[in-house]
């Protein structure tokens, strides 16, 4: 196995970088808010907020809190701020 190595995300290639990624991390975090949940007044994740607000606005990607793992192939990228429910 080679060097592994992390690297900011600065944005989501495409749709189905985004969708794996929301699979692997926001749907499965504590953290995580549903659209029924946000419309009867809960808080969203911030982070997730930015990715949202990235679509308008590259700069609001957080890709403090998303990162890349690549040692010998590359792998879904990962939320920092992940917590287990």
């Amino acid at each position: 196995m080679g060097e592994v190595k992390i690297f900011n995300i600065m944005s989501f290639c495409n749709g189905t970088e985004y969708e794996l990624f929301m699979e692997k991390n926001c749907c499965r975090c504590k953290k995580y808010v549903s659209w029924d949940e946000e419309e009867s007044g809960q808080e969203p994740c911030p982070i997730e907020e930015k990715i949202g607000e990235a679509m308008w606005d590259s700069n609001a990607f957080p890709s403090e809190y998303i990162k890349q793992k690549w040692d010998d192939g590359p792998y879904v990228p990962h939320c920092t701020e992940f917590e287990e429910p």
